[in-house]
């Protein structure tokens, strides 16, 4: 359980929301990550990765078209040599591709890839922040321990030693 929680504590220190904007999308994303055969951890960064261009229903929205997209043209999507097993390895292909392309065969490419546009915003916003994504990932993947530090960090703070001391008068004082 406490995986599960660092994970989500790196998310959201990545992402440009709070806890409560993942909470209240993460279900739809789950739903369209299990059914492109993709890990909670990809999903995960691409929350954080997404929210730095783009409001959270907003990654949402386009995360559930992107990874149907994948699913449904992932024959182009390997006839291109472009991974759908994992969002760091599909983002960097386009990114590879991108820079191999002119900007109206790239822009073509993705029309072919995800023809609609929730899911071509944050494949932009995703090809634009790969730094971000990747960034993301590392953390997700390194978590371990992370919600256990922000704790410690939030209990050693000025405020929560007052709160302790005025507990501690209040109860000295009955």
């Amino acid at each position: 359980a406490d995986d599960i929680f660092d994970k989500f504590t790196a998310t959201i220190v990545n992402a440009n929301s709070t806890g409560e904007d993942f909470a209240f999308v993460a279900g739809d994303m789950a739903a369209a990550t299990n059914y492109a055969g993709l890990a909670m951890e990809d999903m995960m960064a691409v929350y954080a990765a997404g929210t730095q261009a783009l409001n959270p229903r907003r990654v949402a929205f386009g995360w559930q078209s992107l990874t149907a997209n994948v699913v449904a043209n992932k024959k182009v999507f390997e006839e291109w040599g472009i991974a759908t097993d994992n969002v760091k390895d599909m983002i960097g292909d386009l990114v590879r591709l991108q820079g191999e392309m002119s900007a109206q065969e790239f822009a073509e490419l993705q029309k072919n890839l995800v023809p609609d546009r929730r899911g071509m915003k944050l494949l932009g916003a995703l090809i634009a922040n790969y730094d971000g994504l990747e960034r993301a990932m590392l953390d997700i993947d390194n978590a371990a321990g992370l919600t256990e530090d922000a704790y410690e960090t939030m209990a050693d703070t000025a405020a929560s030693k007052y709160a302790a001391i005025g507990a501690a008068l209040e109860e000295f004082t009955l």
